[in-house]
C-alpha cells in the first residue's frame, strides 16, 4: 500500500505547543483510508514536551533560526534539521509528504519570519526537502482547494509507481505515466524518451510537482492535447471536441477533460502509450 508521512497534529493528535490538534478531515476521513500515514511531529520527536512553549522561526546573522519565542537563546533549529537526517531510514517508503501550514518546524513555504517581510518553510520540513527534492510535498491548506488537491493526488500516485515498481525501467515507466507529465507541461511526451536516466527524476518531477494555478493548468493541457495529436488513431474528431470545450468560455472541469482523454488514449492510441488513472486516484482527485 502506498505509505504518506503526515504531520501528526494533522491525523487529530494533541501535540502542538498548546496541547491542542489540527485534525484535518480530508486526510482522516479520505486519504487514511485508502493509504498507510506515518505520524510525524518534530518537535515531540527531539524531546520537547506537550504543551510547550512555543518557537518562531528568526531572521539572525543571515541565517534562519526556530527558537522559542520568548527565550531567543533556546534555539532548537540544529535538533529538528539533525532529526530530519536521521529520519531518512524511517521515510525510504513514503511517496508525498502533508506538512502543517505556518509551523516554524513544519511550514511549507507558508511560516513567517520574525524581522524579515516574507514567509519561509520550517526548518525541519526544509531539510526533508533538501534530502528528498523529488517527493511531493505540500501543507494542509493545498488540500483545501481543488485544483492543488487535484494535482497534488495525481503527483503522489506517479511517484509511488515510479519508486516502488518502474524506476529501473525508465522506458516502461515513460510509456504508462509519460502522458501524465505531457499534460502537465504542455510537451510532446517524445521528449522524455531523449531525458538521460541521471536528469529524469528531476525533469519528471519538477513538473508534477509544480502546482500552477487552474488557468495556467489548462492552457497547458491544451497545448499537451494538441502537441500529443500523433498519438491517436481515427480519433481526431474526438479530440477536437475536447480541445474545443476546453476553450470555451464556460468553466470546464480539467479533471473530466482528463478522464476524457484516457479513455481515448486507453482505446485508440500508438506506441503503447497509456494514461493509467485507478478508481481510487480519480476517486480521491474529484
Amino acid at each position: 500500500m502506498i505509505m504518506l508521512a503526515v504531520s501528526q497534529c494533522l491525523m487529530g493528535d494533541n501535540v502542538r505547543y498548546d496541547g491542542k490538534t489540527k485534525a484535518h478531515d480530508f486526510i482522516i476521513k479520505r486519504l487514511a483510508a485508502v493509504f498507510d500515514i506515518r505520524s510525524i511531529c518534530p518537535e515531540v520527536e527531539i524531546g520537547l514536551p506537550v504543551p510547550r512553549n512555543p518557537i518562531q522561526l528568526v531572521y539572525c546573522q543571515g541565517r534562519i533560526r526556530a527558537t522559542e519565542v520568548e527565550d531567543a537563546s533556546a534555539d532548537y533549529t540544529c535538533q529538528l534539521q539533525d532529526h530530519a537526517q536521521k529520519l531518512i531510514p524511517k521515510l525510504a517508503d513514503i511517496s508525498a509528504y502533508i506538512f502543517k501550514a505556518r509551523s516554524p518546524s513544519c511550514g511549507v513555504g507558508t511560516t513567517p519570519v520574525l524581522h524579515l517581510q516574507e514567509t519561509r518553510s520550517g526548518v525541519f520540513a526544509a531539510q526533508i526537502m533538501a534530502l528528498h527534492p523529488w517527493l511531493p510535498v505540500v501543507d494542509e491548506s493545498a488540500l483545501d482547494e481543488h485544483n492543488r488537491r487535484e494535482q497534488f493526488i495525481e503527483a503522489l500516485f506517479c511517484f509511488a509507481a515510479y519508486k516502488k515498481h518502474l524506476k529501473k525501467d525508465k522506458s516502461k515507466f515513460v510509456k504508462q505515466y509519460g502522458l501524465r507529465w505531457a499534460l502537465r507541461t504542455g510537451q510532446p511526451v517524445s521528449m522524455l524518451e531523449n531525458i538521460p536516466v541521471s536528469q529524469f527524476e528531476s525533469v519528471f518531477f519538477t513538473a508534477m510537482n509544480m502546482l500552477v494555478p487552474e488557468k495556467q493548468r489548462r492552457q497547458r493541457l491544451i497545448a499537451g492535447i494538441k502537441r500529443n495529436k500523433a498519438l491517436f488513431v481515427d480519433a481526431e474528431q474526438d479530440i477536437e471536441r475536447l480541445i474545443d470545450g476546453l476553450l470555451a468560455t464556460q468553466p470546464v472541469d480539467v479533471l473530466i477533460a482528463i478522464g476524457k482523454l484516457a479513455r481515448l488514449v486507453n482505446n485508440t492510441h500508438r506506441e503503447n502509450y497509456a494514461l493509467p488513472i485507478s478508481p481510487v486516484e480519480y476517486a480521491l482527485r474529484c
